[in-house]
């Protein structure tokens, strides 16, 4: 049954992907949270008990990558240099060597809740402003926060250095700061372009991955942007 679940929910993933870079926000948060269902079931039902908290020892990681469409594109969505969003969801591909191991759960659990993030952000982006319903921000920042936690947890440390999870943590980062920013959470969002400028800076330092160049340019403008002018001396 475990094998089946992780086929299932990888397929509920990717599906999810394909409705939202088609703008069916409902469609796709259907699927992604069948998903999320599906990678909660298959936890339970796992020898050994490899729940969502639970650690990840060695480099079995389900391999998983950014869409090389980006939805603000697709979407039409319009943007200036001081508001950055990242913008690819994520699809899980499965080897036949991952079909009955437990061990990338965790990490696929990430990228499901960052995706469904990205469906609530969005979908708050492309409703004029007086016809957003702030349910969908709360959302978005919701589950952005989950995404967030998940990596940062004690549990599960170990998978800190992976350039997959630094990814969606500095766009998890970034995005909500945007949200925080928006909503007026001053303090929160300086903490989230923190964390995504410390990030960024590790990245660079380790030499990890490369980073896409528009990402780059995008997270850097965010950071000036969110950050100086906060703390900047009143003249």
């Amino acid at each position: 049954m475990a094998m089946t679940a992780n086929k299932l929910y990888v397929q509920y993933n990717n599906q999810g992907v394909d409705f939202l870079e088609k703008g069916r926000y409902g469609d796709a948060i259907s699927v992604f949270k069948n998903a999320l269902h599906t990678l909660m079931k298959a936890q339970k039902e796992a020898p050994q008990h490899n729940h969502i908290s639970a650690s990840i020892d060695g480099p079995d990681f389900t391999p998983w990558s950014p869409s090389e469409k980006r939805l603000d594109q697709i979407l039409q969505i319009p943007r200036d240099e001081s508001s950055y969003v990242y913008g690819c969801a994520f699809r899980i591909s499965r080897s036949p060597r991952h079909e009955e191991s437990t061990a990338s759960s965790v990490q696929d659990t990430m990228v499901v809740i960052f995706n469904l993030s990205l469906v609530f952000h969005f979908l708050h982006l492309t409703r004029t402003s007086g016809q957003r319903d702030p349910k969908n921000l709360t959302k978005a920042l919701h589950y952005y926060s989950m995404a967030q936690a998940l990596i940062l947890s004690e549990e599960n440390q170990g998978m800190n250095n992976d350039p997959s999870i630094l990814l969606i943590l500095m766009a998890s980062c970034n995005n909500m700061g945007q949200l925080q920013h928006s909503v007026r959470k001053s303090d929160d969002a300086v903490a989230s372009m923190k964390l995504l400028s410390s990030t960024l800076a590790f990245c660079h330092t380790h030499r990890y991955f490369t980073i896409d160049p528009e990402d780059l340019r995008g997270f850097s403008m965010n950071i000036m942007f969110l950050i100086e002018p906060i703390l900047a001396p009143a003249a």
